[in-house]
């Protein structure tokens, strides 16, 4: 029984050595058979309380009131946490059915990250809770949206061009194509941004020109990107790390000699600050040539 308030005990375990134990009823009488006679050490067990142990003497049957006292025990705290669920999704140009490079990702629990060259981006969730994802692109209409982690379903976003960055692109883009005039190469055509995401996404600059181009590409003499002339080693090196996404346009001078390239960032700049475009400069009696 309780030792404090006299109240029997229900399920506790009684144990007489020699004996099985037993369980206590509702009202905590219990019930040994068969102990032999002698000295015996009677224990109790009861969920709450500390064990208690009494010896007695059995000579014949016993009656006997055992008092337990309360134990003093902390529970340790329940946490319950939900379980952190790995999101992945892609981001796509519904336009020109591309897959999106460099594509700023931001969570409502702020986590940053980018597309990778697939457009692929991998984010932390958890399981049961909405997540609020901030998708933004240069050129592009901003995406908000909120999912579930943790559904399972594929998730892409696909990003619209914005129409007012789209046509500040166009007047710069006219502008390259005016200081050009008549020295653009006929028989090696530009590329755009469009052809650039519809054709080469995930290649390199290198790789697109030695494909697109054949041994037209062996012409080339000097590069010149986002206004800067390259050296040789240097070209080969930015040409073979460069990815076709983060191009803008690609434009050939002097019948094929000097490649001109525009990125997607170096677009940005002229947008914003109106960049003056020096005439195209090129002198081919000394090696190698000079370009500008």
């Amino acid at each position: 029984m309780d030792g404090a308030t006299g109240r029997g005990i229900p399920n506790a375990v009684v144990t007489v050595d020699g004996s099985r134990p037993v369980l206590s009823e509702s009202d905590g009488f219990y019930m040994v058979e068969g102990v032999e006679a002698g000295t015996r050490t009677l224990q109790v067990e009861a969920f709450g309380y500390r064990p208690t142990t009494r010896e007695l003497e059995v000579t014949r049957d016993v009656m006997l009131d055992v008092a337990v006292d309360a134990a003093a025990f902390v529970l340790d705290p329940l946490i319950v946490a939900p379980r952190a669920v790995d999101v992945t999704g892609r981001v796509r140009d519904p336009i020109r059915d591309a897959p999106l490079k460099s594509v700023d990702i931001r969570t409502s629990s702020g986590q940053t990250t980018r597309t990778n060259a697939r457009g692929r981006f991998d984010v932390t969730g958890w399981e049961g809770m909405g997540l609020f994802l901030e998708i933004r692109a240069f050129g592009y209409m901003p995406l908000d949206t909120v999912i579930e982690p943790g559904d399972g379903r594929p998730r892409v976003y696909f990003l619209r061009p914005d129409p007012l960055v789209e046509e500040m692109i166009d007047v710069e883009i006219r502008r390259i194509e005016d200081r050009a005039g008549g020295q653009r190469a006929i028989t090696m055509r530009p590329l755009d941004r469009t052809l650039l995401l519809r054709r080469w996404s995930g290649h390199t600059v290198e790789e697109l020109l030695r494909l697109q181009y054949g041994r037209r590409a062996q012409r080339i003499r000097c590069t010149v990107i986002d206004e800067e002339s390259l050296t040789a080693a240097v070209a080969e090196g930015v040409l073979s790390t460069t990815l076709a996404q983060d191009v803008e346009r690609i434009e050939f001078l002097f019948d094929g000699a000097m490649l001109r390239i525009y990125t997607r960032d170096f677009m940005r700049t002229m947008l914003g600050s109106g960049i003056e475009l020096r005439p195209p400069t090129y002198v081919d009696v000394v090696d190698p040539p000079f370009c500008s």
